[in-house]
């Protein structure tokens, strides 16, 4: 089971984390489809993908902030994402629970 900072949360499951990603039209003009890539394969060269759950999102909204990217349990909505910022986000916030502040657009504990 993966050790990260959230399997507590999860202690019955396998899933310790739920990653969002916008495809709406805007974030796919932005480059939604290359961060999803990405974090696919960041997740699974860092040994996380079985304990990550991916779902792509229809418009959220925000598109002046697109790619966006939410974390949940967490509730952390990332704005502007791209390929190189997944390698950070899987290695600093799914890995060892320290979000990327700069980043951050908002808040919405589960």
């Amino acid at each position: 089971m993966y050790k990260g900072y959230m399997a507590h949360r999860f202690s019955d499951s396998s899933i310790a984390c739920h990653i969002l990603c916008c495809t709406g039209s805007s974030c796919k003009k932005r480059g939604a489809a290359e961060v999803l890539e990405m974090l696919k394969k960041e997740l699974k060269e860092e040994g996380l993908h079985e304990y990550v759950h991916i779902t792509k999102t229809h418009c959220n909204n925000l598109c002046e902030h697109s790619p966006i990217l939410m974390v949940y349990p967490d509730g952390i909505w990332y704005k502007q994402m791209t390929p190189k910022r997944i390698k950070k986000l899987v290695q600093q916030h799914i890995r060892r629970g320290a979000p990327l502040k700069k980043y951050i657009l908002r808040t919405i504990p589960y």
